[in-house]
């Protein structure tokens, strides 16, 4: 049985409930919401090229992509 990395699936950060005023971050992708009060007054992405240079180069990259991906999708959907 293969084992995967434990980075396996989690290029982007969970995003069902979004962190304020602090950094997520995933493997590669992250985000961060400025919140000094009640409603938000930005929002950052950023993405880590070398960590993605890093997953692009491991042989589980498309697999892990698209679970990283459906991951993502499915939060967002349960988000409404």
């Amino acid at each position: 049985m293969k084992i995967e990395p434990e980075c396996y699936g989690k290029m982007f950060p969970p995003v069902l409930r979004l962190i304020q005023n602090r950094t997520a971050q995933g493997k590669v992708f992250g985000y961060k919401v400025t919140a000094p009060g009640i409603i938000p007054a930005g929002e950052a992405t950023m993405a880590d090229s070398e960590a993605w240079r890093h997953c692009v180069a491991c042989l589980d990259f498309d697999a892990c992509h698209r679970l990283s991906a459906a991951t993502l999708l499915m939060e967002l959907a349960l988000r409404g």
